[in-house]
């Protein structure tokens, strides 16, 4: 085992393994004590392997980080050792994301299929949808329009699986804020026979 303290080196550049002080494994090129070019690193302390690009030690350009476990997964571009561009990360919580990443957040626009098979494709800010999307639930219905926080806001329409207008108008933080006209027969008998809805208000399921 070999233990370098990065200060003392005055070697130019070296392909080596390297342990640090906390038995994380390094093995690839290095330059003036430095991690650059393509490696692997083996963050013993996170239970986590990455292979890909080095720059000025830090994770950048392309490479993938995956768990011990299996249950994290990321392929992708990288910044400071941030996921910087697009990339695709599966979770065994948050289920699978494809498309564009802002320091380590979901950002701009992508794809994700949560653990509960329900898919949204749209715009993302900091990690929740926000923007424009469209969000396919898993029991088959299906919302199209803004979204604020992870709630359906802005002008939107639901859809029963079936692909009948369930409401339609502007919403407010996952609720029918302003019913189109002429549509309230709609939401009145989807209330009856459902239960779905209550004072206009979108129970959790549809609330995601």
């Amino acid at each position: 085992k070999q233990i370098i303290n990065y200060s003392t080196l005055n070697i130019l550049e070296t392909k080596t393994s390297l342990y640090d002080y906390d038995d994380n494994l390094y093995k690839g090129p290095m330059i003036l004590g430095k991690k650059e070019g393509n490696g692997k690193y083996d963050y013993k302390t996170l239970k986590m392997i990455y292979n890909g690009n080095f720059k000025n030690d830090l994770r950048e350009g392309n490479g993938t980080l995956t768990s011990y476990d299996e249950k994290f997964y990321y392929e992708g571009e990288w910044l400071d050792n941030k996921m910087e561009g697009n990339g695709v990360l599966y979770s065994s919580q948050l289920g699978k994301y494809s498309g564009h990443f802002h320091q380590d957040f979901f950002e701009g626009h992508g794809s994700l299929i949560d653990k509960d098979d329900n898919i949204y494709e749209g715009n993302f800010v900091k990690g929740e949808k926000n923007g424009e999307g469209e969000l396919k639930l898993s029991d088959g219905s299906c919302y199209v329009g803004g979204f604020k926080n992870n709630k359906y806001h802005g002008k939107g329409i639901l859809k029963d699986p079936k692909g009948n207008v369930i409401l339609e108008g502007e919403f407010k933080l996952g609720s029918l804020y302003k019913p189109k006209k002429n549509n309230n027969k709609k939401e009145k008998n989807y209330e009856k026979e459902s239960g779905q809805i209550k004072n206009k208000k979108l129970n959790k399921r549809k609330s995601l």
